[in-house]
């Protein structure tokens, strides 16, 4: 009888929540949020969150640097810019593509993200021991830094050469089979 009067009680409290965001027009308000933003179902003429994706990426890929031409604060934009291109892509209806893109995106976040946290960390460090600059455990943690830096320019590169030869290519739930011609 307790557990029924409890339950009781925590339906009505969820139902009288469920009727205050209808009263505040919760929903209305989001689905036009999310039109301003794009991100509602494409209409005729507009493009899905993924094929929006997928051009983010391949801009991105034209308009980045050569992997010998990245600095960090390009390296943070780039952060910055392919968590939204995520955000985007994820809005897109569960498909292989989709899958496929957030497969690809995920490793290069990880790669910036880890590279991110060792530029915060080396940098909290340097303050910390600015009086000590040949300290031992700053001389590694600038090193890992640095091997952190390279592998997210790595993974950064491998995506957009990958996205930059793909440009034609757009995004499908399936892609089709690629024939050989056979010798004459």
């Amino acid at each position: 009888a307790m557990m029924k009067a409890r339950r009781a009680r925590q339906a009505n409290r969820l139902s009288a929540e469920i009727r205050d965001l209808e009263h505040k027009k919760f929903f209305p308000r989001m689905e036009k949020v999310s039109e301003k933003a794009g991100l509602a179902n494409p209409g005729p003429g507009k493009a899905s969150p993924l094929e929006q994706a997928h051009a983010a990426v391949v801009d991105l890929a034209h308009k980045g640097p050569s992997r010998q031409g990245m600095r960090a604060a390009r390296m943070h934009e780039l952060r910055i810019s392919l968590k939204r291109v995520r955000y985007t892509a994820e809005l897109a209806e569960e498909s292989d593509a989709r899958q496929r893109m957030l497969d690809e995106l995920k490793p290069v976040q990880d790669a910036l993200g880890e590279w991110h946290d060792w530029e915060t960390l080396v940098a909290t460090a340097e303050k910390f021991f600015h009086d000590r600059v040949n300290c031992p455990l700053l001389a590694e943690m600038r090193s890992l830094h640095s091997m952190k830096f390279s592998e997210a320019t790595a993974a950064v590169s491998g995506l957009f050469t990958k996205y930059a030869s793909a440009e034609t290519r757009k995004p499908s739930a399936v892609s089709p089979p690629k024939r050989l011609a056979r010798p004459a």
